[in-house]
């Protein structure tokens, strides 16, 4: 009895282990499809306002979480910079403009080499990029 139990369970981890790989290869495969880029396409997001249900109108960078994991793969991303060669991340928050502002420093004993990512709360617009002193 102990034994045929035993085989049950084995089973029963060996089809639960099998159906999440399976799912991971799928969401690899997914990964894998070909893009498509139609340089001829025009937005238009007045039309699209007009026209289209469901648009959401949620903050997109709600909290200073969000917004350093954003600013974070901004750096890494498309600046290309390692974000572990940076000692100190401030965030500051401008409530009037509802703007994220987080400034990479080198540390205090280097001057210059700081990078500022200015992103908007409502929309994760990047509103501005600049190095600093």
């Amino acid at each position: 009895m102990v034994k045929k139990m035993l085989l049950m369970i084995v089973l029963l981890l060996a089809t639960i282990i099998c159906v999440a790989c399976s799912t991971a290869v799928k969401e690899k495969e997914t990964m894998k499809q070909e893009l498509k880029v139609d340089k001829s396409y025009i937005f238009d997001a007045q039309k699209i306002k007009k026209t289209e249900d469901g648009i959401r109108e949620e903050i997109i960078i709600p909290d200073k979480t969000i917004a350093l994991e954003y600013s974070n793969m901004i750096l890494e991303k498309v600046l290309k910079k390692d974000i572990n060669e940076y000692k100190e991340v401030y965030i500051n928050y401008d409530s009037k403009k509802e703007v994220w502002i987080l400034t990479y420093s080198l540390g205090k004993e280097t001057l210059g080499g700081d990078i500022n990512i200015a992103i908007d709360k409502k929309t994760g617009e990047v509103l501005l990029i600049w190095l600093g002193e």
